[in-house]
């Protein structure tokens, strides 16, 4: 298993809204508060 810098954090393994949104965007993914989550704001 090849680790990624995403899970490289020293946050105790947690990503925060700018890891979130890169990962986000590197694999397409559009997130929307369509369904009442605050996902990233």
């Amino acid at each position: 298993m090849t680790w990624s810098p995403f899970l490289a954090s020293d946050k105790g393994g947690l990503l925060g809204a700018t890891e979130i949104r890169a990962l986000a965007s590197e694999l397409g993914v559009v997130p929307t508060k369509k369904l009442g989550q605050n996902f990233v704001h």
